[in-house]
């Protein structure tokens, strides 16, 4: 007989009081996490509704059947590690070791008190905050390089006389465009990879069909960014940079996105 696993109250009493100890440890790291979610003009304004949709996802697991509370010591190992991780995030004032630890700490967590069987419906619910993680940021100088690239090659076929000096395209005559930050498409690329992700979860059931459609969700979400940049400077070109499509472009690009995320999943549905 196992006493402690026929106690419904502890089956979830004892996970929450692991998140809510979790989250009284991690508040620095959390408050920082939310102040990057509350700019609304940069990658990470998405995090909250991440982490609601992360909240409900968990909620519907829970409800299939609340895993049994039981002691795993095996899983304290990699706990201590992630803490680790953390803690010298915290003495070498570095958010981003902090912020890392994060997830591993909340899996960590529960895989001690849950196993691995329990806790692997919970992984990919959970694993969706990693897109609302500012530790994306270092593919920002990457994709801005792809993004004059192929806008470069685009440029190219048309009768255009034109420049290209690092992420600046210069129009002799006519003015410039600078392929800034916000123009690397990060923005896109997590929000298209949270949606597919999502999708793939209520959907799918193989790892290989999932896998495959955050692949074409993420190349997608690329080409509309790339699509996105390439209007805006054809049409700033040809109106002399008068157009208000040029102080209007971070609006444009989300109806470019929305329009071709909306068709990828109509498609996925025929």
């Amino acid at each position: 007989m196992e006493p402690h696993v026929r106690n419904p109250a502890r089956s979830w009493l004892v996970p929450l009081s692991v998140v809510v100890l979790l989250i009284i440890g991690l508040w620095p790291a959390l408050e920082v996490l939310g102040s990057r979610w509350l700019i609304l003009d940069q990658s990470y304004s998405h995090g909250f509704l991440i982490l609601a949709t992360s909240i409900a996802l968990v909620v519907r697991k829970w409800l299939r059947g609340p895993p049994r509370v039981n002691l795993f010591p095996f899983w304290l190992f990699p706990l201590l590690l992630a803490a680790l991780v953390y803690l010298a995030g915290t003495v070498l004032l570095i958010e981003g070791l902090q912020q890392i630890a994060i997830l591993p700490l909340i899996v960590g967590a529960l895989l001690l008190v849950w196993g691995w069987q329990q806790t692997t419906a919970f992984i990919l619910p959970l694993g969706l905050l990693a897109f609302a993680i500012p530790v994306w940021d270092y593919l920002s100088w990457p994709l801005q390089l792809i993004t004059v690239e192929v806008n470069q090659f685009l440029l190219s076929w048309l009768d255009i006389e034109f420049f290209v000096e690092g992420v600046v395209v210069y129009f002799p005559g006519v003015g410039a465009f600078e392929i800034a930050h916000g123009c690397s498409g990060l923005r896109y690329l997590l929000v298209g990879l949270t949606l597919t992700t999502l999708y793939g979860e209520l959907n799918y059931r193989t790892v290989r069909s999932r896998c495959y459609l955050m692949i074409a969700g993420t190349l997608l979400a690329l080409v509309a960014n790339w699509v996105r940049v390439f209007v805006i400077i054809y049409i700033g070109y040809e109106s002399d940079m008068t157009s208000s499509l040029i102080n209007e472009h971070d609006h444009f690009g989300w109806w470019v996105f929305t329009a071709t995320l909306v068709h990828f999943f109509h498609c996925l549905e025929a």
